[in-house]
């Protein structure tokens, strides 16, 4: 039998797994982990220690008298479901090591019965009270907005790798691919729309000509840009400039931006910020080459979140996978490139004055790690950033939901996962925009999603 991970034992009660074969076992609770063993199989178990628990979904029916299952979705592995006696002892005992806001309730299925029921009633009430056909093409019309499906574009680096083959399945240029250009209407990678009504145009053609389809929001480009970034190796250290020196320097947007890590190897590392405490400090030490002690490194894992405003010195190191939400520009500062060299014995361009114009002295390196988290119908809703340049939340999604649109358009990323977005079937690695005129979405699968937005 395998050895418990617990040191302490809080509850043991009887109970089945559903993963694949129904099994059945005993449930154990304790100071390190959720486990469950097979009675008939001691070589079947199941253990999740809490540092790997994301959220515990629990179906509840007859207003809380009864809990049949209960689930554990994890970080990494899936989600695991169960049943057993006492389910409330059991989620009791989870919850002295699990906060209450990630345990969430699940629709029963008496819940969705009832619900289609209710709406099959509403649907006939409409039928006698007026003309169900004059109803009915009032709604579709009503419901035809326009969502955009992206065609990625797709950037060689020197610190490029094969992820976004590998775990995307995108069609890759070479195994040097560092940027998967998502969502982006940038004059250096214009992504065209892959369907519908406007298939082939460009997403700056379609900003350009059709603004009502955003908002009318004013401005001379479409202001947003979404990347996935795959750091095989070290990207430079480098620092991007605000508006208004972007404007008078490159006649560009400025460039604040913030990461969702994706993945993450072991050890991985990312700099952000330096500890120069005023600007004089701050040249010497480029100038002495001493960026060893200049730097502020540190690791990271797949699920933390950052916000680099224009002006902050940073890094995204190797075996970095990253969600990257910007300003629409791509104005970089170069200033340390770890002294590499190209196929040709060149060292890679540095923009050393225009760095130190632009840096911050000091750096302010806080970062927020408190995040808001709504409970939706069937999943959560992260929100990361609430900035005067964009908004980002993540969505954790198992079963169906409804989300409103009332922003000049939302830039949506499937991160994780697959189900069906409006009808038709998504999976991880697809982009769309919603246009303003789609008042509302619906997701209906087991996915992770990310929505930017201003």
């Amino acid at each position: 039998m395998a050895q418990s991970i617990n040191t302490r034992v809080d509850v043991v009660v009887e109970a089945t797994s559903y993963q694949g074969l129904t099994n059945y076992g005993k449930i154990m609770v304790g100071d390190k982990g959720f486990e469950f063993f097979n009675t008939r199989n001691v070589n079947d178990y199941i253990q999740i220690p809490w540092e790997e628990v994301d959220y515990v979904i629990a179906s509840v029916m007859f207003k809380g008298k009864k809990i049949p299952r209960y689930a554990i979705q994890t970080k990494k592995n899936g989600t695991f479901s169960f049943s057993s006696k006492e389910p409330k002892k059991v989620l009791r005992a989870i919850n002295q090591y699990i906060p209450s806001e990630r345990l969430v309730r699940s629709l029963s299925f008496f819940d969705v019965l009832k619900r289609n029921l209710c709406h099959q009633r509403r649907m006939r009430r409409l039928k006698n009270k007026c003309n169900f056909w004059s109803y009915k093409v009032k709604k579709e019309k009503m419901a035809m907005g326009h969502i955009l499906r992206m065609n990625p574009v797709f950037k060689e680096m020197i610190w490029g790798g094969t992820k976004l083959k590998d775990i995307y399945g995108y069609e890759i240029p070479s195994d040097h691919t560092g940027e998967c250009w998502a969502i982006s209407a940038h004059k250096n990678g214009d992504c065209t729309i892959a369907d519908g009504e406007y298939k082939g145009k460009t997403l700056s053609w379609l900003f350009e000509n059709h603004r009502e389809l955003f908002g009318n929001i004013e401005g001379d480009q479409f202001p947003l840009l979404v990347k996935i970034i795959d750091a095989k190796n070290d990207l430079s250290v480098q620092v991007h400039p605000d508006d208004v020196y972007a404007k008078e320097h490159e006649n560009s947007l400025g460039k604040t931006e913030c990461w969702f890590v994706l993945q993450a190897d072991e050890e991985t590392k990312m700099v952000m910020g330096h500890h120069a405490k005023t600007k004089d400090e701050f040249v010497k030490a480029i100038e002495n080459d001493d960026y060893d002690n200049l730097l502020n490194s540190f690791k990271i894992k797949a699920g933390d979140f950052f916000y680099i405003p224009s002006g902050t010195l940073h890094a995204i190191c190797s075996g970095s996978l990253i969600y990257e939400a910007q300003q629409s520009s791509d104005i970089t500062y170069r200033v340390y490139d770890y002294h590499r060299k190209d196929a040709d014995g060149n060292e890679r361009q540095l923009h050393v004055q225009q760095s130190i114009d632009v840096t911050n002295v000091p750096a302010d390196i806080d970062q927020n790690k408190e995040f808001p988290q709504t409970i939706l119908e069937n999943g959560t809703k992260t929100r990361y950033v609430d900035s005067e340049f964009f908004k980002v939340d993540r969505y954790q999604l198992n079963g169906k939901n409804v989300i409103k649109n009332d922003e000049p358009f939302m830039m949506v990323s499937i991160i994780e996962g697959t189900g069906i977005f409006e009808g038709n079937e998504v999976k991880k690695g697809d982009h769309f925009v919603i246009c303003s005129d789609q008042k509302e979405v619906t997701f209906d699968g087991d996915m992770e999603v990310m929505i930017s937005t201003l």
